[in-house]
């Protein structure tokens, strides 16, 4: 085979490994990741409780 070859199969598995990336990436984030995990405070401070 020559270079041309070479390059088009080198090409294509890098998009396939990049798009099999993606897509776990998404399935993971959609089926670990709980709405309810996030950087907002529900607990209301009052008195004594503030630092």
């Amino acid at each position: 085979m020559n270079r041309k070859t070479y390059r088009i199969c080198l090409v294509a598995l890098i998009i396939v490994a990049v798009l099999i990336g993606l897509s776990y990436y998404h399935y993971i984030q959609k089926n670990e990741l709980n709405p309810k995990d996030g950087i907002f405070v529900q607990k209301i401070f009052a008195g004594s409780d503030l630092i």
